[in-house]
């Protein structure tokens, strides 16, 4: 028997033709290269000439596409690849958030699993675990874009105080404040109030956060009332709840209207007894300014 067919015989190969892929392989060296990609157990028949022509079935779908490439065409991370047919909105850790706030406000927290997730994203469990540790690392994301995209804009709104004054900056921060809440994935800015993610560990990361947002109200509304009475009151707390009212807005299934943005943030200038003249004057300043945040517009 000659070494070729030595090796046909070691690994079943015929000399039968298989109709889908062929794939060279030189004498000597066994399949065992192809086998991280191929189904060693379904090798096809091949015809052995010198070199030996082995015959091997068409591959896996997983592995068919590029591994920088979803079903959809769309680039994606290991792990990607699709099994429910459903069509990609963006990147996978996206589509991870979007699904994960939607059951999340809908179920709640401890309703949803990540096989929950994973079925609604439309890949395998295991696949949402390469963007994300655990459920909770989702939630923690899902709780940062609803306070901070405000926080990090908090130092540029304050430096509009030397020029255009404090009731300009606190009319640009409500502003962007409702903004960040408006576009929070079906209305993650809930989140906060469901108990079963306001009992969880995790939140106590979010609660620090939440606290920077609260004192830079309290240090913006300091510079503007006009006496003491509110000296034993917050009044961070009570902008802060003031602009949460966006949250219901949305739960009820209202539209959050420009009116109703420039309400909010007017509401938030009277609680720290700003005149209604430069409540006005700030209006005015404030839909020219905001812009320079995030793309915001007077439009939004």
């Amino acid at each position: 028997m000659t070494a070729a067919q030595k090796l046909a015989s070691r690994y079943k190969i015929s000399t039968h033709q298989h109709p889908n892929m062929q794939v060279k392989l030189l004498l000597g060296r066994g399949p065992e290269s192809c086998r991280s990609a191929w189904e060693p157990d379904r090798l096809a028949p091949a015809s052995w000439s010198g070199q030996a022509a082995v015959h091997l079935p068409r591959q896996n779908p997983e592995i068919e596409m590029s591994a920088t490439m979803t079903r959809t065409g769309r680039p994606g991370g290991p792990g990607r690849p699709r099994h429910t047919g459903q069509i990609a909105t963006g990147s996978a850790r996206e589509d991870i958030l979007d699904h994960a706030a939607r059951l999340f406000t809908s179920r709640g927290y401890a309703g949803t699993s990540t096989r929950d997730i994973a079925e609604a994203v439309g890949i395998r469990q295991s696949s949402l675990y390469y963007h994300f540790a655990d459920k909770g690392e989702i939630l923690s994301e899902l709780l940062d874009q609803t306070i901070r995209p405000t926080i990090d804009k908090v130092e540029g709104i304050e430096r509009l105080a030397a020029e255009h004054g404090w009731e300009t900056v606190l009319y640009v921060l409500v502003l962007v404040d409702v903004h960040t809440l408006a576009i929070a994935p079906h209305n993650a800015g809930m989140l906060p109030r469901l108990p079963d993610v306001s009992s969880q560990p995790l939140f106590e990361r979010a609660r620090t956060v939440r606290r920077e947002l609260v004192d830079a109200y309290d240090r913006i509304a300091s510079q503007l009332a006009s006496n003491r009475r509110h000296c034993d009151l917050r009044l961070g707390n009570v902008l802060l709840e003031l602009v949460e009212v966006v949250i219901s807005i949305r739960r009820a299934g209202d539209t959050l209207t420009d009116t109703k943005r420039h309400a909010i943030a007017a509401s938030a200038l009277r609680i720290c007894d700003v005149p209604e003249e430069q409540i006005w004057a700030a209006a005015l300043t404030a839909a020219r300014l905001v812009g320079q945040f995030a793309g915001l517009s007077d439009g939004h």
